[in-house]
């Protein structure tokens, strides 16, 4: 996949998914969509955004539907499901959110499941910069998802030994109990406003020179 090193997907932060009537797994869908907006607008293919997703067809289709009735996203369908000169067909907008976290491109090129990239994404609005924000634990973050405690334990032990998140060791002595993770290097999940700045400088020298 190509690229601008200092781009980002920007993630709404989406809490108490159930009141929504959303999977935690359509924050997956969300952020692929997210993906292909532009200056122009956003218009991919379903195709387009399972291959980013890295999953169906169909459950992107079915995702969508979970996102739009949950007004996370409006959809502007066309009368015709026709695609010319690999232009897409449906055109889509999104509500605007004022807290929100940056997703880089980069993350789409992982290998993880379903479940567990869905997982990645969902926590991340939990975390600051790489590790886990205080007074957050799986029990409050079960709470404010509206995700079972069961699933969440799940996954995140599944991305521990991915070597995704790691736990952290706690100091007991500083009534440091409930266990805490952070976020490893595989993801570079720190955006860097210098790295935009030196992409544009480079892109605006490959011009003049």
């Amino acid at each position: 996949m190509n690229y601008v090193d200092g781009q980002f997907v920007v993630l709404p932060r989406l809490k108490n998914l159930i009141k929504s009537k959303l999977k935690y797994t359509d924050i997956l869908t969300y952020t692929s969509l997210r993906s292909f907006d532009g200056d122009q607008g956003c218009f991919p293919s379903y195709e387009s955004i399972a291959n980013r997703a890295g999953c169906s067809r169909d459950f992107v289709i079915k995702s969508l539907k979970r996102l739009e009735n949950g007004g996370v996203i409006t959809i502007k369908r066309a009368t015709k499901r026709v695609v010319r000169d690999k232009l897409p067909v449906n055109h889509y907008e999104f509500t605007r959110y004022f807290q929100f976290d940056r997703i880089p491109y980069g993350f789409f090129e992982n290998e993880l499941s379903l479940n567990d990239k869905s997982m990645l994404l969902v926590l991340r609005q939990f975390f600051y910069n790489l590790k886990m924000r205080l007074g957050y634990q799986i029990k409050r973050i079960s709470s404010e998802l509206g995700v079972s405690y069961k699933v969440i334990h799940q996954r995140i032990e599944s991305l521990v030994k991915l070597g995704y998140i790691k736990k952290l060791e706690l100091n007991h002595r500083k009534g440091d109990f409930a266990c805490k993770y952070e976020y490893t290097a595989k993801v570079d999940w720190i955006w860097n406003l210098n790295d935009i700045y030196k992409t544009q400088e480079k892109v605006t020298l490959l011009m003049v020179s």
